[in-house]
Order: C-alpha cells, then sequence, then structure tokens
C-alpha cells in the first residue's frame, strides 16, 4: 500500500482548520518539495455555501456537506510557492459526524466522468489505442467502439493526494488517505505515517 508522510505539526494545523470550520467543512492544501513530506498547511475557502445560493438546483449541497476551494486560493497558493522549489503535496477537506471517507461526491469532484475520443483518452493516459478499444471491447472500460468513444472518470490533479478529516462533534477525531488508482479508475485508500515513517 502506497503511504504518505504527515509531520505532526502539519496534522495539528490540518485538524484545528477542520474543527474551526465545523459544523461546515473545511478545506486547505498541503505543500512541500517535490521528494518529501508537506511542510506547509494553506487553509482555504470553502465556497459551497455561496455556489449553493447562487444556483440550488447545480449546487444542492451546502458546506455542510459539500465543498469547493475557492480559486482564488488555489491562486494565492499557486503564487505563495512559485520559484521555492514547493510544489502541491495534497488536498485536504473535512467531513462533519460522517467519518472519514472517500465519499461518492467526493469521487465526482476529484476525477469528473468524461467521454473522450478513443485516441484522445489513449494519448491522454499514455495507452496504445489498440489497448483502449481491447478493454472497450472486454467491458473493462466503459465506452463504445461504435462511435470511437470512452466514457472515465479522469482525475483533475491525479498527482496529488486528498485526505479527509473526520471531525465528529467539533472534534477532529482521525483522517485517512486516498490516491488516484489507475486500475480501478477511482481513488483508493493510503496508509498515513507520521513523516519519520511511523503510522
Amino acid at each position: 500500500m502506497m503511504t504518505f508522510p504527515v509531520p505532526e505539526a502539519i496534522r495539528a494545523r490540518v485538524f484545528a482548520h477542520c474543527e474551526s470550520a465545523y459544523p461546515e467543512e473545511a478545506c486547505g492544501i498541503l505543500v512541500g518539495p517535490e521528494m518529501g513530506a508537506p511542510d506547509a498547511v494553506f487553509p482555504c475557502a470553502n465556497i459551497q455555501n455561496a455556489l449553493h445560493a447562487a444556483d440550488p438546483a447545480q449546487h444542492p449541497r451546502d458546506a455542510r456537506t459539500a465543498y469547493r476551494v475557492d480559486p482564488a486560493d488555489l491562486f494565492a497558493v499557486t503564487r505563495a510557492i512559485r520559484g521555492d522549489g514547493r510544489v502541491f503535496k495534497a488536498i485536504f477537506h473535512s467531513h462533519a459526524d460522517v467519518g472519514a471517507y472517500f465519499s461518492d461526491e467526493d469521487q465526482r469532484q476529484a476525477a469528473p466522468r468524461l467521454t473522450l475520443s478513443i485516441p484522445a483518452f489513449a494519448r491522454g493516459e499514455g495507452l496504445p489505442e489498440a489497448d483502449v478499444r481491447a478493454r472497450v471491447a472486454a467491458g473493462t472500460l466503459d465506452g463504445d467502439l461504435a462511435v470511437d468513444k470512452v466514457s472515465a472518470r479522469m482525475p483533475t490533479y491525479p498527482e496529488l493526494v486528498y485526505l479527509v478529516v473526520d471531525v465528529t462533534r467539533g472534534r477532529a477525531r482521525g483522517w485517512r488517505g486516498f490516491f488516484w488508482d489507475d486500475a480501478a479508475r477511482g481513488y483508493t485508500a493510503i496508509a498515513l505515517t507520521d513523516g519519520n515513517g511511523d503510522g
């Protein structure tokens, strides 16, 4: 199983931010050196309430059961680390009173289902078109050979870990990590360590 190291000081900052947002979902970004553990936490605004208020049909959930990182915060983090050798390492959010799991909604947001031509999907995945067609024919990949299309979940940030914090009755009780699994075409659980190799 893949592991993701998170130093205790980083975990504590994430948990504090998530507790402060309760009973709504909190969110943010972890950054760090490309080859190492995260070394900074950037709490972000959850704009889900604004999206819900503006268009409840398109965004039926409010911030108690969903999150959307403010794009302005994503740009601010990008500017803050530009040129300093650090990269985005993880996106975190909390769940209020339901446990730390990667929900169907989390899967949809992190990897929306797209319909692509078979050649475009093959290029994007670095696969030979013949392999993609064979997977569609075998039924292991959703698609239609007659119209040369594939319908598949495509991760927005396949290189990032997603962290979900369980906040129950206002207290962070634990967290779990998830990473994109090409074979499963979805996010699967990974082990989190304390940055020293310990769980």
